[in-house]
């Protein structure tokens, strides 16, 4: 299962225009390549473009960590600074932000 945090165009806005991140989480998403969790913290459903492909599913960021095996950051929202550390242990995470150097 793979996590995928933030769509956002950028950090701590609600606005997914071309937002590069949107575009990544649906490739997976598309490919049927396991379950796909996004969490944004801004918005409260998926975009049409994203839930039309039936393999992503909006959720919490809590449930986005503990759930999954994989962990993608692709925003740098306040809202995941907090995520314990602890919480990622055992997991393969990718910081494409270096939120949590």
């Amino acid at each position: 299962m793979i996590a995928c945090l933030g769509l956002a165009f950028k950090a701590n806005i609600d606005d997914l225009r071309e937002s590069p991140a949107l575009h990544i989480v649906t490739e997976p998403a598309e490919r049927q390549a396991g379950r796909v969790l996004a969490a944004e913290p801004h918005i409260r459903e998926l975009p049409e473009s994203l839930a039309r492909t039936g393999g992503a599913e909006l959720v919490d960021v809590a449930t986005a960590v503990r759930e999954a095996d994989i962990i993608v950051l692709l925003v740098n929202h306040d809202a995941f600074r907090g995520i314990n550390r602890t919480a990622l242990r055992g997991k393969a995470v990718f910081d494409t932000r270096d939120l949590w150097r």
